[in-house]
């Protein structure tokens, strides 16, 4: 039964192949062209080359160069390489090329002297190893070369030198080499001891090389002096006179004493004056030297003129004398009251500040403080900034008892004044006046730029320690005492 079937499912399969299309083509299914309907092969396959695709794309192609990675061929692909490899498609680090300026075999591609030695690394210089400057590192002679002088080596010494003296042995000229010596040779290199010299201040001819009065004796041996035989200081042992000579004067000796001087009183009798000597006396005479009881003087309190000698505290020249100089006849007032307007301000500064920078006027030190300077200093002041409504100012303006020269007391002036403030107060008082307050008075010498000197006139009683100077800013407004010379 079995064999029945196996027979009729033969008999059926036959029967279905033989009635089936028959489709030629390529049956390689690696072909690029596989058709999977053919079954029946015509040859017709085409296959891709060896590890290309269908597309002719390499299957592996790391670097994408187009090369496949089966086909690399490793080397130098640098054409400028000397190893380089035409084949080559992945280069391997392997290139060498030629040193600069020489090519792959070693030779220079410059080399205009066929040296051997490139044009480009040519070294110029001294190439004779004979040379003082011969030069290991050059390769192309400059014509530099320096050679040694005879008898000296390359340093410009010489081989040979005994006495150190730069001299070369072989060059050496022996004479007197001291050109102060009469057979000086100036081409001697080497002395020989033979130099003779002349005798000191003479030349080699034996003449005096210093002889300004041409008298044969040289000046070096000269002795300067006074050569007159009657002068004070004759000297016997004296060659030259330098016009030293002293004489005595006349009527005197050398000693300056008179010949003749009867009283001796140190004036010889020729030259007497018969006189007054006194000094004090009203006919003295500042010839005289010999007194012959003749002086006159003054009546006490009188000078030679018969006027009346002034003396501190009187009240004369328009005010209070304060201050009388060593002739009697010359000294300082004071005005009897402080300075006052009419508007009765008594309180006055020392510049006048209501034009602008008035106070900022610097006098340069030509202000003093002495007695005697208050005058000049009261006109710099004003001067300085013409009448203002100030303490130098107000002061010359005045017009006292007939006086119209008043000006503001320099430091020691005012001193003055307040050495004697009582006598000064009383006389003044006795006189119509008004007696010297206390506190800050003005004088008329400068500080500086921004102050002046004041005298704080102060009570005994109150201030035992008594009155005192002070630098005081010029525009404070203080007391003012103006004062005169007679």
């Amino acid at each position: 039964m079995l064999n029945k079937l196996l027979y009729l499912l033969i008999i059926l399969s036959s029967v279905f192949f033989s009635c089936k299309k028959n489709i030629q083509g390529c049956t390689d299914a690696l072909a690029c062209n596989y058709n999977a309907e053919a079954n029946t092969d015509d040859s017709s396959c085409e296959l891709p080359l060896a590890n290309y695709d269908c597309e002719n794309t390499c299957i592996n192609d790391a670097d994408a160069d187009g090369v496949c990675d089966e086909s690399e061929i490793e080397g130098c692909t640098d054409s400028l390489a000397c190893n380089y490899s035409m084949l080559a498609t992945e280069s391997d680090s392997s290139c060498e090329f030629a040193m600069t300026y020489y090519d792959c075999e070693g030779a220079c591609l410059n080399d205009i002297d066929n040296d051997g030695s490139c044009d480009e690394n040519e070294v110029m210089g001294c190439v004779d190893s004979l040379a003082c400057n011969y030069s290991s590192l050059a390769t192309e002679s400059d014509e530099s070369c320096e050679y040694v002088i005879e008898f000296f080596n390359c340093e410009g010494e010489c081989i040979n030198d005994d006495d150190n003296d730069n001299v070369c042995n072989e060059l050496e000229i022996e004479g007197c080499t001291s050109s102060g010596a009469c057979n000086y040779f100036s081409l001697a290199t080497d002395d020989d001891g033979t130099c003779e010299f002349p005798e000191t201040f003479y030349n080699c001819e034996g003449v005096c090389l210093n002889d300004q009065d041409n008298d044969g004796l040289c000046d070096e041996f000269e002795v300067a002096g006074c050569m007159s035989s009657n002068a004070c200081n004759f000297d016997a042992l004296a060659t030259d006179d330098d016009a030293s000579c002293i004489f005595a004067l006349d009527y005197y000796n050398c000693l300056g004493n008179c010949i003749n001087d009867a009283d001796a009183d140190g004036v010889c009798n020729e030259n007497e004056v018969p006189g007054c000597t006194d000094g004090s006396a009203c006919n003295y005479s500042v010839e005289a030297t010999e007194e012959n009881n003749s002086c006159s003087y003054p009546e006490p309190n009188y000078n030679c003129n018969g006027e009346e000698l002034v003396q501190v505290g009187d009240f004369a020249y328009g005010g209070v004398v304060f201050y009388v100089d060593e002739t009697g006849e010359h000294g300082l007032v004071c005005a009897p009251s402080n300075l006052i307007t009419v508007e009765g301000w008594s309180q006055f500064q020392w510049m006048d500040i209501s034009v602008s920078g008035n106070q900022y006027i610097q006098l340069n030190g030509t202000t003093s403080t002495l007695i005697g300077a208050g005058a000049s200093n009261s006109s710099i002041i004003i001067s300085s900034q013409a009448i203002g409504a100030d303490a130098a100012s107000m002061s010359s303006l005045l017009d006292i008892n007939g006086y119209d020269d008043w000006y503001l007391p320099s430091l020691a002036e005012l001193w003055e004044i307040n050495y004697h403030r009582e006598l000064v107060a009383s006389v003044a008082i006795e006189n119509g006046g008004a007696q010297l307050d206390y506190g800050f008075y003005w004088s008329s010498s400068e500080v500086n730029l921004t102050d002046a000197w004041c005298v704080n006139f102060v009570d005994i009683e109150q201030a035992p320690q008594g009155s005192f100077e002070l630098s005081r800013g010029k525009m404070n407004g203080y007391l003012v005492r103006p004062i005169r010379s007679f």
